[in-house]
């Protein structure tokens, strides 16, 4: 049972790659990448297909990528040096919602946040998680990560009932792209009170 990082990534890059055309008339524009932890299964497929989706418009230029290990505190402090050394960013990709949430207070500290959008992953409910920061209008989007226990939970129920149930090889969740116009209804889904 598994979500399937490589096309929340493209997901994501489809949209990236229409906000820059929709800003710039085509797709072009400048997009910092926070990266988690390098090697990690979900951290190179978040890398692999937002690329796939965005490496091939010459006018997409990814201006500094940077490893925050899938900490906000680490997106942050690699945001702000970023910001230093980049005059102009239209895109914050993070390959989850803290980095990009660190990248923006980065921005904001610097009173830059206005200039760029914050692209998140993960989508965790309740009021630090990324549905709320894209209500708050943080994260431009995010895309929640859906959790397998519940998919777990039904296929042993269904081995327990049906002798002859015979489980797929794999089970792939989907993603739900989170962006304000949904946030709301999202966030009574996916917050418990």
């Amino acid at each position: 049972i598994k979500c399937d990082n490589f096309a929340i990534a493209q997901k994501a890059g489809e949209y990236v790659e229409k906000y820059l055309t929709e800003k710039n008339g085509e797709p072009k524009g400048k997009i910092v990448e926070l990266r988690g932890l390098l090697g990690v299964d979900a951290e190179v497929q978040r890398y692999e297909g937002f690329h796939e989706v965005l490496d091939k418009h010459e006018g997409v230029e990814f201006v500094q990528e940077a490893v925050a290990d899938w900490l906000q505190s680490k997106g942050r402090e690699r945001m702000t040096e970023i910001l230093r050394a980049q005059p102009e960013i239209d895109v914050v990709y993070g390959h989850n919602d803290p980095m990009a949430v660190g990248a923006y207070l980065a921005a904001k500290d610097l009173g830059r946040e206005k200039e760029m959008i914050f692209v998140g992953v993960d989508g965790l409910g309740g009021n630090a998680g990324g549905i709320k920061k894209v209500m708050d209008g943080v994260l431009a989007l995010t895309f929640i990560y859906p959790l397998c226990v519940d998919k777990a939970v039904e296929i042993g129920h269904q081995i327990l009932i049906d002798p002859d149930f015979v489980p797929e090889e794999t089970y792939v969740m989907e993603s739900t792209m989170i962006t304000p116009e949904n946030a709301a209804e999202m966030y009574e889904k996916y917050t418990l009170e």
